[in-house]
């Protein structure tokens, strides 16, 4: 689990560049996310997926994918990947 030193880092990281990325690459989701795609939570995730959800609040993405718990599902711009492989474009 990532330590508060480390969260301040990702915050920074988006402020250099705006708070706008194309993508964002987790393990794990935002906690709204979370509740909604599976019916039981890890212990110990819980500061690290309200930290993503502060994530996705404040950040401009256009998608977002993790894969946290082994299983296809697709909830809007969250896109939870386990056997399913996305080819990511970029300019």
């Amino acid at each position: 689990m990532p330590n508060d030193i480390e969260y301040e880092e990702g915050h920074r990281n988006l402020e250099k560049v705006g708070n706008k990325v194309d993508y964002i690459l987790t393990h794990s989701c935002p906690e709204s996310i979370a509740h909604q795609l599976v019916t039981y939570m890890y212990s110990g995730e819980e500061q690290l997926q309200r930290y993503l959800d502060v994530i996705a609040e404040s950040t401009e993405y256009e998608e977002w994918y993790f894969g946290h718990w082994h299983l296809d599902d697709d909830l809007g711009r969250f896109h939870c990947l386990y056997d399913r492989v996305f080819e990511l474009e970029y300019e």
